[in-house]
C-alpha cells in the first residue's frame, strides 16, 4: 500500500516533475539562452513594466545576465508553457 505522503510517492512526483522541467529546459533553451536567461525572459514577458534584477556572484553570470537583453522577453507561447509546466 502506498500513502499519500509516502517517500515513494514523493519521488514518483519528483522524478516527474524533474522529466516536465527537463523538456521545458530543452524547448526553451534551444535558441541559445541560459536557463538564467530564460528566467529574466520569462519576467520581462509578464509585464513590460517590470525589470528584473538578478543577482550575481562573479563576472560570467554578470555577463550572462546582461546577454539576456539580447534574447528578449519569452514569446506568449513560452510563457504559457512555462506556467502550464509550473501548475503540473
Amino acid at each position: 500500500m502506498i500513502f499519500a505522503h509516502s517517500p515513494i510517492t514523493v519521488i514518483i512526483a519528483l522524478t516527474q516533475r524533474f522529466r516536465n522541467i527537463e523538456a521545458l529546459r530543452d524547448v526553451l533553451c534551444s535558441d541559445g539562452r541560459s536557463v538564467a536567461q530564460v528566467a529574466i525572459g520569462c519576467i520581462w514577458a509578464l509585464d513590460d513594466r517590470v525589470i528584473p534584477i538578478p543577482g550575481f556572484e562573479s563576472l560570467q553570470q554578470v555577463e550572462a545576465n546582461t546577454g539576456a537583453m539580447s534574447f528578449g522577453p519569452l514569446s506568449s507561447d513560452q510563457v504559457r508553457q512555462v506556467q502550464a509546466t509550473a501548475a503540473e
